[in-house]
């Protein structure tokens, strides 16, 4: 089936090749300018910080969409977006 001795799936070292077609390194680089649990530290954070910014404005959205209920008994507590912030604290 094949014509020359190697198989296709190894070169002339008798090694198996890891072909990366997107060009990357076949090993990984040792000096890293970065280390791993800085880049954990960091990660952690943002999560921390993108909670604290969301968190709020779902409660905002969630109280303004509950507003419309509120609204066909002749209650009106909110603006809008801006006039319901001053009441999240």
């Amino acid at each position: 089936m094949f014509t020359n001795s190697t198989p296709p799936f190894k070169n002339e070292n008798n090694t198996h090749t890891n072909d990366n077609s997107l060009g990357e390194n076949k090993e990984p680089s040792k000096n890293l300018s970065i280390s791993q649990w800085k880049i954990s530290v960091a990660g952690m954070g943002a999560g921390c910080i993108s909670s604290i910014v969301t968190c709020p404005l779902d409660v905002v959205k969630t109280r303004l969409q509950y507003q419309a209920m509120l609204k066909d008994k002749g209650m009106v507590l909110y603006k809008g977006t801006m006039g319901n912030i001053p009441h999240l604290f």
